[in-house]
């Protein structure tokens, strides 16, 4: 995920991308098989 790349927090990221839909614990912990992005269409 690019936002790690840059070490933004879970907050800093929803500034940036108000539709980021992962939550801080799925957003930390790297797992982007979230049902989150799922719910999304999975087209990130």
């Amino acid at each position: 995920m690019v936002y790690n790349l840059y070490e933004l927090t879970c907050e800093e990221v929803k500034i940036i991308d108000p539709a980021f839909a992962l939550t801080e614990k799925e957003y930390l912990s790297g797992d982007l098989s979230t049902k989150s992005i799922l719910n999304e269409g999975g087209s990130r």
